[in-house]
């Protein structure tokens, strides 16, 4: 049986679930030197922390894919009085569309051999430290 988060939303999508596996995956690419991978799903890492804490929030699925204006939608949804999301947007979150990360999109599948080493070791090292602030501490505190 596959793992479920209580934030599952009803069309079957699983934020932090998904996040989890990904950071999984990105990892074990990184290690085998298959970089573009491991950038690619890096990327995906930080989108769904990110549409964790909206759907924490306000239960709505976020339709959007770019990294600085999810960051921005989280903004707006931790700002407000009583935000269960304002306690896992911490720095790293917070400062996401300064990272290096925030170069990501989702068209980057289409261009192999874009990625070095050392670019996506970055990335990788920035998707986890979003993880960790956000659903990691999510699952510590039994929210998820």
């Amino acid at each position: 049986m596959r793992p479920v988060s209580r934030l599952a939303l009803q069309n079957g999508d699983d934020y932090p679930v998904a996040a989890k596996r990904h950071l999984l995956d990105a990892r074990k690419l990184l290690s085998s030197s298959r970089p573009d991978g491991a950038a690619y799903l890096s990327g995906y890492v930080v989108e769904c922390a990110l549409k964790t804490l909206i759907v924490l929030e306000d239960k709505t699925p976020p339709y959007l894919h770019k990294l600085g204006g999810l960051r921005n939608k989280v903004n707006q949804v931790a700002a407000i009085a009583g935000s269960k999301a304002a306690r896992y947007f911490g720095h790293a979150t917070q400062t996401v569309a300064a990272a290096k990360i925030a170069n990501w999109n989702p068209n980057m599948r289409y261009r192999p051999d874009s990625m070095t080493q050392d670019v996506a070791a970055t990335w990788y090292a920035e998707a986890e430290r979003i993880y960790r602030e956000t659903i990691w501490q999510m699952y510590l505190d039994g929210v998820i």
